[in-house]
């Protein structure tokens, strides 16, 4: 079961719904599977410093459907350059983690070849990982809109296979009021992002959903209700951003420093029963005006 692929009809919405952090550890990957099998999942994004990345060549077989990303991780675990080429990047030999690197993002210690010889390492283990270059990228807490990175990111991809990217332009019915700080300053640093992107010819959906579906809020008459608001003031495309996965086990997963507290949790869980919700999957669909793409058809 699970989606099929159909000729989109000019007047539908294009709908990308992407599972991030395949890689993490092996009950995430079995959760995505499961969505990708039973439920709507047309994209993965994959987590090549994470200690399950390698089960990645087995799902491609499994599911040649689901288009695979680059999810772009300099926040958390083990870096895949040589940590004496990216000091500015590391502490003890790991990532910054996730406020350390915004913070010495804003303070100006990123070094920017640093970033640069990173970002090339992950896209040359992706190419080796799953068989051919990766041709979509979003980032691990989103660091591809931040302007350093973002530049980097432009620098770099033209000379890569990466044709599409995450942009996270949200809907206006949104209330971004109601993100956290964090996200807030997200969304604000997203319309310079694609900016700067586009001009070297990056495509992205022309919406983003997801920061306010996550873990339990990621209901399917909830999702429904976004889709049909954003098909009816005529978007012409839409990715959802998704972390389907079944809960890690403690001592298991991460990317070399162990699972995190959302890693943890049932809310993986339910987000995963969302995506396979027969309601939903029966919802997204021509007769609806929605057409599920994989970001390999993107236009």
């Amino acid at each position: 079961s699970g989606w099929a692929l159909n000729s989109p009809s000019p007047f539908a919405m294009k709908l990308i719904i992407t599972g991030d952090d395949y890689g993490y550890c092996p009950r995430r990957n079995q959760g995505l599977s499961t969505a990708a099998r039973h439920g709507i999942l047309t994209s993965i994004s994959l987590l090549v410093n994470g200690t399950a990345a390698a089960q990645v060549a087995e799902f491609s077989q499994q599911h040649p459907h689901v288009s695979i990303g680059l999810h772009l991780n300099l926040t958390e675990g083990v870096p895949l350059a040589s940590p004496d080429a990216i000091p500015s990047l590391l502490h003890d030999g790991v990532f910054h983690g996730k406020q350390g690197f915004f913070d010495a993002l804003r303070a100006g210690k990123v070094e920017e070849k640093e970033v640069e010889i990173e970002v090339t390492a992950q896209l040359d283990r992706f190419a080796a990982l799953v068989g051919h270059p990766a041709k979509h990228l979003d980032g691990h807490n989103h660091i591809q809109v931040m302007p350093l990175v973002a530049q980097v990111l432009a620098n770099v991809l033209p000379h890569h296979s990466v044709r599409t990217i995450r942009i996270p332009t949200l809907f206006h019915h949104e209330d971004v009021e109601q993100l956290s700080p964090f996200l807030q300053n997200i969304v604000a640093h997203a319309p310079a992002a694609k900016q700067v992107l586009e001009q070297v010819h990056m495509t992205t959906t022309e919406v983003f959903l997801g920061f306010a579906l996550m873990g339990q809020s990621m209901k399917a008459a909830t999702l429904l209700e976004l889709l049909a608001r954003c098909r009816d003031q005529g978007a012409s495309s839409c990715e959802v951003m998704s972390h389907p996965g079944l809960a890690s086990h403690p001592e298991e997963g991460g990317c070399g420093n162990g699972p995190d507290d959302f890693a943890l949790s049932k809310d993986r869980e339910d987000e995963l029963a969302t995506l396979t919700n027969p309601h939903l999957c029966a919802a997204c669909c021509e007769e609806h005006g929605i057409t599920l793409i994989s970001f390999s058809e993107l236009a």
